[in-house]
């Protein structure tokens, strides 16, 4: 059985939709957790018609304590050999779960995963209509691929509501109250990861409406929050494990330099550089030390002393450099945001 975790906060609007998908899944052998974090709308009352209808629904009602400690809730109560994690305003593909499933079955894998599609509105209407077989391309994906295309590589690494993990992976490794809390906990899951199996085939659908439980409440406190949470993540990795260090490294110093020029003028822009100094003082010997590709090493070193520098470079790649050439410069420089 799958245990399904979604945090419900505040989304009245789209809860159905994202519930009525997981109930027209192809896989029905799962357990649906609900838990809703202080809803003030009439998220809690949907999510209690949703219980009363089928008995495959599990609803916690709790107070308001954010997504990572209503994913800890649903760990808890989980019951499933396999775990996955849905966001309360998002779509998946009926074939999802079952594709998922055969895919962590197929071998010795730790969890599962299939790529996501950020979409608008009710662009996923066409989308959930396609059909999918075992033709599908899969490919094995290893300890150090993961971290590495979680630092340096693409998002479906960052996230945890596009993968089915086994049970026995995840359990007793809770999310912590960070801005980037997928991330952190992904990085303790991945150290304890040998091999898993990427189905490429998109069935999970972000849907960009304004309300996504990672779009919602962005401040200049959630982005200087994001660069603790690059360097917690740091201190997840033991000393022993250098090139997964120095992969983090490059990419939080990276988190720092853009978020620094994101609160550029701001009243948080002291606060920002404040917590940038404590961070780089804490890592200025690693970094001295590190195998850093020298390109990246001296672009980092130079932007970060010379904050208007980067500044200047990054308004004038995006109004001057035509879209494609500025990807290839963003990508030599490996500067995603």
């Amino acid at each position: 059985m799958i245990s399904i975790i979604i945090p419900v906060y505040n989304s009245e609007k789209y809860l159905a939709t994202c519930l009525d998908s997981i109930f027209n899944s192809t896989y029905q052998d799962f357990e649906l957790i609900l838990v809703d974090d202080g809803s003030t709308d009439n998220s809690s009352t949907i999510c209690d018609d949703y219980a009363t209808r089928d008995s495959r629904c599990i609803v916690i009602h709790k107070p308001n304590a954010g997504v990572a400690n209503a994913r800890n809730e649903g760990l808890k109560r989980a019951r499933g050999e396999y775990i996955a994690f849905v966001d309360n305003d998002d779509v998946i593909h009926p074939m999802m779960l079952e594709i998922l499933y055969k895919a962590i079955k197929s071998g010795d894998y730790d969890f599962s995963m299939i790529l996501y599609k950020k979409v608008n509105n009710d662009e996923y209407l066409k989308l959930i209509q396609e059909n999918f077989n075992n033709s599908s391309s899969k490919k094995d994906v290893h300890q150090r691929d993961m971290i590495r295309d979680m630092f340096l590589g693409d998002m479906n690494y960052n996230v945890v509501w596009n993968k089915l993990y086994r049970r026995n992976l995840i359990s007793g490794t809770y999310f912590r109250n960070t801005a980037c809390d997928d991330m952190e906990w992904s990085s303790r899951i991945y150290l304890k990861s040998n091999k898993a199996v990427m189905v490429e085939e998109k069935l999970y659908y972000w849907i960009q409406h304004g309300t996504n439980v990672s779009l919602s409440g962005f401040s200049s406190d959630y982005y200087i929050d994001r660069m603790n949470s690059y360097y917690i993540t740091y201190n997840n990795f033991p000393e022993s494990e250098k090139e997964y260090r120095d992969w983090c490294l490059e990419r939080m110093l990276k988190v720092i330099l853009i978020t620094r020029c994101n609160n550029t003028g701001t009243t948080s822009y002291e606060r920002t550089n404040k917590l940038a100094q404590d961070i780089i003082a804490k890592v200025k010997d690693d970094f001295k030390h590190s195998d850093i590709d020298t390109l990246q090493k001296w672009s980092l070193w130079l932007f970060y002393k010379c904050p208007v520098l980067y500044n200047w470079f990054i308004q004038i790649c995006s109004s001057w450099i035509p879209g494609n050439l500025y990807k290839k410069v963003k990508t030599i420089l490996r500067m995603k945001s």
